[in-house]
């Protein structure tokens, strides 16, 4: 059982802001809280925690960290650290400037220099303006998959 999506969902549909912890909310009711850590230029962390009635219906513990390069937000190294009831996972990739790779525990993916995340893109808001990012389609990869995204303002 993965949560990726129902986080993402929950995280862009119905979450309170408050400075860098956000609680996200279902129903009036806080389900899951976020703490984003900017650490250091070029690196930001995640943490995801459910809390109240979730952590008895689906109990997680998450955490994200990310680096990236501080011009064009490539990804350098990414971990991940998922507890989901009795699901566990660890994940990392590093990105091979030699030859423009990320190596996933082993698996080799021919990536651009300047491939996002989720993460980076989230870095890149809080940088870059708005003009700047809107409608620019940016290359990502999700765990060795590669994918177009961009940002939409209205």
């Amino acid at each position: 059982m993965r949560a990726n999506p129902i986080v993402i969902f929950l995280l862009a549909s119905s979450f309170s802001l408050t400075g860098q912890e956000y609680k996200i909310m279902l129903w009036s009711f806080p389900i899951v809280t976020v703490k984003m850590n900017s650490e250091a230029p070029g690196k930001i962390s995640f943490k995801t925690e459910s809390i109240g009635i979730m952590d008895y219906i689906w109990p997680h513990d998450n955490s994200y960290t990310t680096h990236y390069d501080t011009t064009n937000f490539g990804l350098r190294h990414f971990s991940k650290k998922i507890k989901q009831g009795d699901f566990k996972q660890k994940l990392s990739c590093d990105f091979n400037s030699d030859d423009s790779t990320l190596i996933y525990n082993g698996n080799t993916v021919p990536v651009p220099d300047s491939v996002q995340t989720i993460f980076t893109l989230l870095a890149r808001i809080t940088i870059n303006p708005l003009e700047y990012i809107d409608t620019k389609w940016f290359p990502m990869d999700h765990e060795g998959c590669s994918y177009l995204g961009r940002f939409l303002w209205s």
